[in-house]
């Protein structure tokens, strides 16, 4: 007679698990990446479209944030 499927002892389950957060980890980590890549591409897109340059761009925000 067949028996049911044996369990993985429970710290097996849990190194499994840890493994899969530490993967699930490193996703984010490279989304975020490349998501802050596309934040600052946009953004250049954007002070071109402006007709300005990044470096007056930057001093720009400097000037503001001197000022406040």
């Amino acid at each position: 007679m067949p028996r049911g499927s044996r369990k993985k002892p429970i710290e097996e389950q849990i190194a499994d698990v840890e493994s899969k957060i530490q993967e699930l980890q490193t996703k984010k980590k490279e989304l975020l990446q490349v998501k802050e890549q596309e934040d600052i591409r946009r953004l250049l897109d954007a002070v071109k479209e402006a007709g300005t340059t990044p470096e007056e761009l930057v001093k720009q925000l400097l000037s503001q944030d001197k000022n406040q």
